[in-house]
């Protein structure tokens, strides 16, 4: 699984994806519609968001819906998905395969972020290890005496 930063950029990257892959306009997506393949777009769009964003369902029914959607509509889209993945449904499996492999070389890192971890010292170790293997991402670990800067 590939971890995608939950951006504004990438969020309109996988909605745009979604919408260009099964031929789809965004606004169709974004309306109260319930045709075959505008279902099939949204469904691979929650299925990314949910697996690799690692949104909540109330996050992607507000990103998706606008208020038409609520946290039970994705999670049964959600189960749905997982569903028709497993038995290798033809058409949403080489949907969900063309926008994953478009999304690997698209998607952008933030700049900037914080991490706030504790002053475990193994944890330290293992979260600097791990941003020492990301490639464009700029850290600072910060100590208990040292004061937390604000944004």
């Amino acid at each position: 699984m590939t971890r995608i930063f939950q951006t504004q950029f990438n969020i309109d990257l996988i909605i745009d994806l979604c919408c260009q892959k099964a031929k789809v306009k965004r606004e169709e997506f974004m309306q109260r519609n319930r045709r075959g393949d505008i279902i099939l777009a949204r469904q691979v769009a929650i299925k990314i968001f949910m697996d690799n964003m690692l949104m909540t369902y109330t996050s992607v029914a507000s990103t998706i819906g606008n208020r038409r959607y609520d946290h039970t509509s994705i999670m049964h889209h959600h189960r749905t998905v997982n569903e028709l993945l497993s038995v290798r449904d033809e058409r949403l499996t080489t949907l969900y395969m063309e926008v994953l492999n478009e999304l690997k070389d698209a998607v952008k890192t933030p700049n900037n972020f914080m991490v706030h971890i504790s002053d475990d010292e193994a944890t330290v170790h293992r979260v600097t290890d791990f941003l020492k293997k990301e490639k464009n991402v700029f850290y600072e670990v910060l100590s208990a005496s040292k004061p937390i800067p604000t944004l």
